[in-house]
C-alpha cells in the first residue's frame, strides 16, 4: 500500500515532465492476424523494414486497421514451415529505435535490424516496431510540433505513441497481455522507461544506454548529465 501511494505520486510527478497531453481516443488496432494492412509500400517510402523469412512472418499493422494516431507498425511472429503461428498466446517485444532521424527502426544496416529482430523472433516471442516522432517516415511530423502543442512534449508524444501500441497488442488474439515488454536503445531506451514508468500493462523493460544517473555525473567528467543539460 504505501508503495502504491508513492507510485502515484511519482507518476504525476513524470507526467508534469512530460507535458499536457491533448484529449483523445483509444484505437483498438486489428484484432487479428487477418486484418494485417498493407504496409506503407503503398504510401510511397524508401526505407525498407525487415522482410519475412522461412521461420519468421510479418503483419504490417496500418490504418485503417492500425494503432495510435494514424500510424504504422510491423509486426514479426515465430511461424512453421506452413507459414502458421507457432504459437497462440505470444510474448511480444515492442523495440523502439534508437537516434535515427533519417532511418527510423531501419536504422544502422538494414541487416543488423533484420537479425536482431530474427533473433527475438526465434527465442520464440513477437516483436512490434515503428518509427518514432520525428524519425524516419515521420520526420516532417516533429517539425512544428510545439507549433501545435506548445504545452506538451516529444518526449511525451512518444510515450503515448508506446501506449498506442499496447493499446492495439493487448487486443491482438495471438498475443499474451500479460506478457508485454519494451526494448530500446538510447532515446528508445529512455522512451521505453518512461512508458513502462506509466503503463502498469508493460510487463519489463529492456534500456541500453537509456538513462543517466545526473548526481553521479559531473562537470570533470566531461559526458552528458549536470553538464550537458546545465
Amino acid at each position: 500500500p504505501d508503495w502504491e501511494s508513492r507510485k502515484a505520486d511519482i507518476r504525476s510527478r513524470i507526467q508534469w515532465g512530460l507535458g499536457d497531453e491533448p484529449p483523445g481516443v483509444v484505437n483498438p488496432g486489428p484484432g487479428s492476424l487477418a486484418k494485417g494492412g498493407r504496409g506503407e509500400d503503398g504510401f510511397g517510402t524508401f526505407l525498407t523494414r525487415p522482410r519475412p523469412s522461412a521461420g519468421m512472418g510479418m503483419m504490417a499493422i496500418t490504418p485503417y486497421n492500425g494503432f495510435g494516431d494514424y500510424l504504422f507498425g510491423y509486426l514479426y511472429y515465430p511461424r512453421d514451415e506452413k507459414g502458421n503461428l507457432k504459437n497462440d498466446r505470444l510474448p511480444i517485444v515492442v523495440y523502439l529505435h534508437e537516434y535515427d532521424y533519417s532511418k527510423g527502426f531501419s536504422s544502422n544496416q538494414q541487416e543488423e535490424i533484420a537479425s536482431l529482430v530474427q533473433s527475438i523472433v526465434d527465442s520464440g516471442f513477437a516483436v512490434f516496431s515503428f518509427d518514432m516522432l520525428g524519425c524516419g517516415n515521420r520526420i516532417e511530423e516533429g517539425t512544428r510540433f510545439y507549433h501545435r502543442y506548445p504545452h506538451w512534449s516529444k518526449m511525451g508524444k512518444m510515450v503515448t505513441d508506446v501506449r498506442g501500441a499496447v493499446d492495439a497488442l493487448v487486443n491482438l488474439d495471438f498475443i499474451d497481455s500479460t506478457k508485454i515488454f519494451v526494448a530500446g536503445y538510447t532515446l528508445g531506451a529512455t522512451v521505453g522507461l518512461y512508458a513502462a514508468a506509466m503503463d502498469d500493462r508493460i510487463a519489463g523493460v529492456v534500456s541500453v544506454a537509456g538513462f543517466t544517473p545526473m548526481r553521479m555525473n559531473t562537470p570533470d567528467r566531461g559526458t552528458e548529465g549536470i553538464k550537458a543539460y546545465s
